[in-house]
């Protein structure tokens, strides 16, 4: 037979568990946003530093 004290603490890691260690769907969709916000920049940032590569080597070809 379990202890007060051991359901009490098994209720306090239930309850720690249930208000901070669940993402509300809402966040993760936020985030899921965000993330694709971030990865689109990325990609432009490398093809802009492609096209740039390109122009110098195009340059260096010429001289």
């Amino acid at each position: 037979m379990e202890t007060l004290a051991n359901q009490d603490e098994k209720m306090k890691i239930a309850e720690y568990w249930i208000t901070g260690a669940i993402t509300a769907p809402s966040e993760v969709q936020g985030k899921l946003k965000r993330m694709k916000e971030l990865q689109q920049q990325i990609e432009a940032l490398q093809n802009k530093k492609l096209h740039l590569v390109e122009e110098i080597i195009q340059e260096a070809e010429q001289f």
